[in-house]
């Protein structure tokens, strides 16, 4: 049962990332993926979830520019 709850928030923690528009909206996506990390201990999982964020990140400095 677990392992449906860890897909579900590292779903919900994509979705989160892939709204951010903004940088101060990445602030609260990644103290999302902290709290996800905390509670479900996957390395693995989280480091995808940072990547994401930062590559969310460049494309936002892009825009920005």
């Amino acid at each position: 049962m677990e392992i449906y709850k860890l897909i579900e928030a590292k779903q919900k923690g994509k979705d989160i990332i892939e709204s951010c528009i903004r940088i101060e909206h990445l602030d609260a996506a990644q103290r999302y993926i902290d709290r996800f990390y905390k509670v479900f201990e996957d390395l693995l999982s989280y480091q995808e979830l940072e990547r994401m964020i930062n590559n969310k990140y460049e494309k936002i400095k892009k825009w920005k520019d």
